[in-house]
């Protein structure tokens, strides 16, 4: 006869086990949500705050391109002010910038840089509690 040894778990084990479950598979999980800085020449102001599960990074083997966004307690000018110093630091030149307002009033401004083949547009929009800033990245795949 063949006898099978079963694991038997007294109550405070089997009350611990959901718990240890989690922890090991949240340790496993990745980290969802924005990329905080996606490409190393494309710095973030330290003030911005990754926002929104509406970020996409699409990749193929002639460009990556993304939209990523952030808010910040920085007013639209302050947002744009960082964005340009911390983009020009790192190589990109500045092509355009524009200002203007949304139909309901909130100031919005638009910068555009290029670094050879490589294009960044930086949309800070004001916000009823925070300025709103859209990063819209594309990269020429370099073979």
């Amino acid at each position: 006869m063949i006898q099978y040894r079963v694991l038997m778990l007294d109550r405070r084990s089997l009350a611990l086990l959901p718990l240890v479950l989690a922890l090991a598979l949240t340790a496993c999980a990745g980290r969802g949500g924005i990329p905080r800085e996606p490409f190393p020449d494309v710095p973030v102001p330290a003030s911005f705050v990754p926002y929104s599960d509406g970020w996409v990074r699409i990749r193929s083997n002639q460009a990556d391109v993304a939209r990523l966004i952030y808010m910040t307690q920085l007013n639209v000018e302050g947002a744009a002010a960082a964005m340009q110093e911390l983009l020009l630091g790192n190589g990109w030149t500045l092509l355009l910038t524009n200002r203007t307002a949304t139909p309901d009033g909130y100031k919005l401004t638009v910068q555009d840089f290029s670094k050879g083949a490589d294009t960044i547009r930086a949309t800070a929009r004001e916000g009823a509690n925070a300025t709103h800033v859209d990063l819209s990245v594309a990269r020429i795949t370099r073979r």
